[in-house]
């Protein structure tokens, strides 16, 4: 399922729509670094001492020691299923997505496999700036966060090279795309930073608050680092250089922030589920284009592709059937659109 960070309303998340969406040659082509993550991932499985293996069977079995105290599977299955919700979804897609593949004929190889992960190291790498070595941490920090083990890592660039495959004959470039493209690359853009409030009441005395400051800039600023706001979808603070033809950024906000002169402060601006309050600080003039329409058109082929594949992801998952049997991955199931 797509994962989304900053201000962008579909997505880095494009780190970044879909880094992990539901995210997405022959054996013998099957070179040692092109899988090295994969393998990694298995040989971790793998590796898991024979006893703890034997152990997942029982129904209440042990699962782990606090001093020489056992703690049963018993005492911590209920507790895991209520923060199931994510795990049940990627079971669910896996196992419609996997039903619909083979019935098309549709299977993923573990060249398909390696060179998603490729994909999503050279995105985060891309969206970071960074070199292959950074790159690398920033993936093993990325999954030590999403709590990506071997198996659902495994399972995700699998999904992902199914997912890629099912939409295949579906993506296409318009011109108003390539123009739209065009217009995001080289056009100007607007910095600022955004105050995130949760009622029209907050948002309204936050404003009144900011414009009655001396230093208007630095209150928005203080507002927005002690907002319980910061770690929603749009979170307060400095943001980055905004196009108002992106469409990744919420409309309301972009047609707002493209009328504002540098040091003007918005009226409330409704996004989704959330208010906003932006003080533009800068106008960064748009630049002559360079490079060619090309590259311009794999960019966007490649963003159509992800949008596309979430669609497919989405889609898959509403007509999964599901129906969650067990009390504890019920109340986790029913609440997911709650994250």
């Amino acid at each position: 399922m797509p994962y989304y960070i900053g201000m962008k309303s579909v997505t880095i998340t494009c780190l970044a729509a879909c880094i992990l969406t539901g995210f997405a040659g022959c054996a013998s082509s099957r070179g040692p670094s092109d899988t090295a993550g994969l393998e990694r991932a298995e040989n971790s499985v793998r590796s898991a001492p024979q006893e703890a293996r034997k152990a997942e069977t029982p129904r209440d079995s042990i699962a782990m020691l606090i001093g020489q105290d056992a703690i049963m599977w018993s005492q911590i299955r209920p507790l895991i299923a209520e923060a199931s919700s994510p795990v049940l979804e990627e079971i669910s897609l896996d196992h419609t997505l996997h039903v619909q593949c083979a019935a098309a004929g549709i299977t993923a190889s573990a060249a398909d496999i390696a060179a998603e992960e490729r994909r999503l190291t050279d995105r985060l790498s891309t969206a970071a700036n960074a070199d292959a070595a950074t790159s690398g941490e920033l993936l093993t920090r990325l999954r030590s966060g999403r709590g990506l083990g071997p198996r659902r890592y495994q399972a995700l660039l699998e999904r992902n090279a199914l997912l890629r495959k099912m939409v295949a004959g579906e993506i296409s470039v318009t011109p108003e795309q390539l123009q739209q493209a065009r217009d995001v690359r080289y056009g100007p853009k607007y910095r600022g930073r955004v105050l995130i409030c949760r009622t029209e009441r907050e948002a309204s005395t936050a404003r009144t608050e900011i414009l009655a400051s001396n230093d208007p800039r630095s209150k928005l600023a203080e507002l927005a680092a002690a907002s319980p706001a910061t770690a929603s979808i749009y979170p307060s603070g400095m943001v980055e250089p905004i196009s108002a033809a992106d469409p990744t950024y919420p409309a309301a906000l972009r047609t707002v922030v493209a009328k504002m002169k540098p040091g003007e402060l918005s009226p409330i601006i409704a996004l989704d589920r959330t208010l906003a309050i932006f003080m533009l600080e800068e106008v960064i003039p748009g630049t002559t284009p360079s490079g060619t329409d090309r590259d311009l058109e794999t960019e966007v082929r490649a963003a159509n592709e992800r949008m596309a594949m979430d669609r497919k992801a989405q889609q898959l998952l509403s007509m999964s059937g599901v129906n969650v049997l067990d009390v504890d991955l019920r109340w986790a199931w029913d609440r997911r659109g709650d994250r």
